[in-house]
């Protein structure tokens, strides 16, 4: 009976790590959103076209100092980030 008890406790474990490794990415990709959002609006502001975050320099300079990978390429900033961004803007 102990060693049902033990593999019960065991997988319980197991589950609760899943389970909290779950949240993290849920929380990780909340972050990714909040930081590429105020990125393109950085960008916009500044009069700096979007496209350039795919220029060797600029990506080298983000993926060494910044989290590697962390923005998506300017395409996928400009379909999935931009139209909110703007939105948000228009209404202030």
């Amino acid at each position: 009976m102990e060693e049902d008890e033990t593999q019960e406790e065991g997988r319980n474990q197991h589950q609760k790590t899943i389970t909290s490794t779950l949240k993290n990415k849920t929380q990780a990709k909340k972050e990714h959103v909040e930081i590429c959002s105020a990125w393109v609006k950085t960008l916009t502001g500044a009069n700096i076209p979007l496209s350039k975050i795919d220029h060797p320099l600029v990506r080298e300079f983000l993926d060494s100092r910044v989290w590697n990978g962390v923005f998506d390429s300017w395409t996928q900033l400009t379909e999935t980030y931009l139209p909110e961004v703007y939105l948000k803007e228009k209404e202030n």
